[in-house]
């Protein structure tokens, strides 16, 4: 029979050998990249009945706009499976740089004795857009976390009565989120004397 009709007739006037061949079908998921992110794996060639996942990823900085299924939107996702494959697939994502972010940070007193309390109020704005940041803020002694605060509205306080005698530099630390991309505060400087 040829490879492609698997039909065949056999006249039966003498001893045949009849052997079949079978190979499973298999079909291609097509990726197309772009700038800014990536899909992973790439094209891929996947088994009749078989599933394929997909994992889309942003570069530092940036976000998922919308991932399309075979030119059909299913929305800002960060990952996609095939199920069930019976068919060719396509698969493509597009990407946008997250809105940039500022961190300002006030102290509620320069100078404050071991044992008691300073507040530190943390303010996180976005440069434009309309998006209210969320995520949270770590509070940083130097190179050393003092704690990390949820952003709530736009700001974030860290109360501490732990500053050891001595001048100490604190910052704010934003992550950033889905929208917004994370920024650092500028030092606010705190002095903390030894109690006696």
């Amino acid at each position: 029979a040829a490879p492609n009709n698997p039909n065949t007739t056999i006249t039966m006037n003498d001893d045949y050998d009849i052997r079949a061949n079978f190979a499973i079908n298999t079909f291609n998921i097509t990726v197309t990249q772009a700038a800014h992110g990536t899909i992973s794996p790439d094209d891929t060639v996947v088994n009749c009945g078989d599933s394929q996942s997909f994992n889309i990823t942003p570069d530092t900085g940036y976000k998922v706009i919308d991932v399309l299924v075979d030119s059909v939107s299913v929305g800002a996702v960060s990952n996609y499976t095939f199920t069930n494959v019976t068919a060719n697939h396509t698969i493509s994502a597009s990407f946008k740089t997250k809105l940039a972010s500022q961190t300002r940070i006030a102290a509620s007193a320069s100078s404050t004795t071991y044992g008691k309390t300073v507040t530190f109020t943390a303010t996180v704005s976005v440069r434009s857009g309309t998006i209210s940041p969320t995520g949270t803020v770590t509070f940083m002694d130097g190179a050393t976390p003092i704690s990390t605060e949820p952003l709530i509205g736009n700001k974030a306080t860290c109360t501490t009565n732990l500053l050891a005698g001595g001048s100490h530099t604190i910052t704010a630390v934003y992550s950033g989120d889905n929208e917004c991309n994370g920024s650092t505060s500028s030092a606010s400087g705190a002095r903390g004397r030894s109690g006696w």
